[in-house]
C-alpha cells in the first residue's frame, strides 16, 4: 500500500467486464440501482447499517419485537418481565464510569472504548459486583442511548430488539455470545464476549502492511469454514444475517471466530437441511411465538453495499442466498485484500453497484484451482447456480483435499492457523488504534428527558445467561 495514499484495502478492487443474461439489463433499466444511497460501517461490533431504500420491514419483523414468552426452559434464563416496566429509582453511582443493572444489582466498570456505530458505542468492561464467575471478569458492552432510538423511529427499535432476541435465543460456538442484557433509564446495555483477537478486517490490513497482500489460502479457508457453520446454524433457525463482512467477524483468544452484529438480520421460514447434516447444535432455540407467520422471502435492500448480492440490489425476492454471496465477497477480500467490486478511482457507489450485478471479478492467477472454484461457486450472480447451503459448501474440493473434519471444527477441537499473542485477558493489541484515545461516552452528552426510558417497549430486553456455560475463553489462558 502506498504511503502517500492512505486508503483501506477495502477501498481497492479489481474487476473485468462480463456478459450476463439480458434479464439483468432489463432489471437495471427499472431504476433499482438509482434508488440506492450511501451506507458506511464504523464499528467492530456494530456497524449501524440500516435499510437504504427506506422500506419498512414487514409484519414478521414487527412480530419478532413483541412480547416473548416469559422464562423459557433453556440453558439460559430470560429475565424480561413486568419488573422491567416499572421506573425503579437507580442507586447513586457514576454512570460515566459504571454500568449497573437496576434489577439485578450487577455492576460493570467501564475501562475504554473499543468500537462504535451510528447509535452505539462498544466498551471494554470488567465485572465488578453481583458476579459469581471467578474465572473471568472481562467483557464487551454495547451501549445504546434510548434517546437515539426514539429519534430514529420504530424500525430501529424493532431491529434492536431483534438483535437482542437472536443473541439471546441462538447459541453456537461461532456466534457472539450474549451474557447479560439490561436497561438503565436512559440506555440499553448488551454484555457480550470481548473478542480479544480483534476483527478479521484488522488482520487483513495487518497482513497488507507486512506482506503486501491478504491472508493465505489455508487461514482464509479455515475462517470461511467456521463462518459457514455459523451461517448454517442461523439459516436452520430462519435467521438471515444480511451484513456479513470482515468487520463483523471477530477472533477469540483461542483463535476461533464468531460472527456478530445482527442489527440488519431478519427472521424467515427456516431453511430445510441448512445445517448440512447437523451437528451438536441442531435443536431449535427460537421461541414458537416468534416462528409463526414467517415469510419465505423478503425484498428489503439493507446492509453494506459492497457485500450486497445482485438479487437484493435488483429488488428481487431473496432469502438465505444473500449470506452465501457475502461469504464469497468475504473470502475474496480476505485473500486479495481487495473487494471484488468497487466504484473505481472516484469511489462511485452507483458504479460499484452496477459492477456487482454486471461484472465478474478478476481472480488471482496464483490461487489454487480448488480455491478458485470455491470463490466462483459463491459469487455466482444467480442464486439458483450459487452454493447456497452448508451441505453444498461441504462438498467443495477445497475442503475435501484438506480432509476437513466438520464435527471436530464445530466443537473447536481443530487447531486454528493463527493464535493471538496476548499479554492479558483485556489486551487491546488487535483493536484499532483510533480507539486508544477515544473519550468514554458521557451521559451528559445525551440528556435524559421524560419519556426517554421507553420501558414498556423494551420490557423483554433483559436477559441473564449462565456465565459458566460454554465459556471457551476461560478455558484457554493467554500466552
Amino acid at each position: 500500500m502506498s504511503a502517500k495514499k492512505k486508503t483501506s484495502f477495502a477501498e481497492r478492487s479489481e474487476e473485468e467486464p462480463g456478459d450476463e443474461d439480458n434479464a439483468w439489463d432489463k432489471a437495471l433499466g427499472s431504476g433499482a440501482i438509482e434508488k440506492m444511497s450511501h451506507t458506511r460501517n464504523q464499528s467492530v461490533y456494530d456497524n449501524g447499517a440500516r435499510p437504504i431504500d427506506g422500506r419498512r420491514e414487514n409484519a414478521a419483523m414487527e412480530a419478532s419485537a413483541r412480547k416473548q414468552q416469559q422464562h423459557q426452559k433453556r440453558w439460559w434464563c430470560a429475565c424480561g418481565s413486568a419488573a422491567d416496566v416499572a421506573e425503579v429509582p437507580e442507586a447513586e453511582y457514576d454512570g460515566d464510569k459504571e454500568l449497573r443493572d437496576p434489577q439485578g444489582g450487577v455492576t460493570y466498570t467501564i475501562e475504554k472504548v473499543i468500537g462504535e456505530g451510528g447509535f452505539s458505542k462498544v466498551l471494554l468492561v470488567h465485572a465488578k459486583e453481583g458476579h459469581s464467575h471467578v474465572n473471568r471478569t472481562v467483557y464487551a458492552a454495547k451501549i445504546i442511548p434510548k434517546a437515539h432510538l426514539k429519534m430514529a423511529g420504530d424500525s430501529f427499535v424493532k431491529a434492536t430488539m431483534l438483535e437482542r432476541n437472536i443473541l439471546g435465543d441462538v447459541g453456537h460456538p461461532f456466534i457472539l455470545k450474549l451474557y447479560h442484557a439490561f436497561q438503565e433509564k436512559d440506555r440499553l446495555v448488551l454484555i457480550v464476549d470481548f473478542c480479544v483477537g480483534g476483527s478479521v478486517h484488522f488482520h487483513v490490513n495487518l497482513s497488507v502492511k507486512r506482506t503486501g497482500t491478504g491472508l493465505d489460502e489455508m487461514r482464509s479457508g479455515f475462517y470461511v469454514a467456521e463462518i459457514a457453520l455459523a451461517l448454517g446454524h442461523l439459516h436452520k433457525h430462519g435467521i438471515v444475517h444480511r451484513d456479513l463482512k470482515l468487520e463483523n467477524v471477530l477472533l477469540k483468544s483461542t483463535g476461533h471466530l464468531v460472527i456478530c452484529d445482527f442489527g440488519t438480520s431478519k427472521l424467515l421460514r427456516p431453511q430445510r437441511d441448512a445445517a448440512g447434516g447437523g451437528g451438536s447444535f441442531a435443536r431449535s432455540d427460537i421461541p414458537l411465538s416468534r416462528r409463526k407467520g414467517l415469510q419465505t422471502y423478503t425484498k428489503s435492500i439493507i446492509g453494506t453495499p459492497a457485500y450486497m448480492a445482485p438479487e437484493m440490489l435488483l429488488e428481487q425476492p431473496y432469502n438465505f442466498s444473500v449470506d452465501w454471496w457475502a461469504l464469497g465477497v468475504t473470502l475474496f477480500t480476505m485473500l486479495r485484500a481487495k473487494l471484488p467490486f468497487d466504484g473505481g478511482t472516484h469511489n462511485d457507489e452507483e458504479k460499484m453497484l452496477w459492477r456487482i450485478v454486471k461484472s465478474r471479478p478478476r481472480y488471482d492467477p496464483n490461487w489454487t484451482q480448488p480455491t478458485l472454484n470455491l470463490i466462483q461457486s459463491l459469487l455466482q450472480k444467480l442464486p439458483k447456480t450459487r452454493v447456497c447451503s452448508l451441505r453444498d459448501l461441504k462438498k467443495a474440493d477445497f475442503f475435501k483435499q484438506h480432509g476437513m473434519d466438520w464435527t471436530a471444527l464445530e466443537e473447536e477441537r481443530l487447531q486454528p492457523p493463527f493464535l493471538p499473542t496476548l499479554a492479558s485477558g483485556d489486551d487491546t493489541t488487535y483493536i484499532p488504534t483510533k480507539y486508544a484515545t477515544a473519550p468514554l461516552p458521557s451521559r451528559s452528552n445525551v440528556p435524559y428527558q421524560k419519556g426517554d426510558s421507553m420501558r414498556k417497549i423494551f420490557r423483554d430486553f433483559s436477559h441473564r445467561a449462565s456465565f459458566e456455560a460454554d465459556d471457551q475463553e476461560s478455558k484457554h489462558p493467554v500466552a
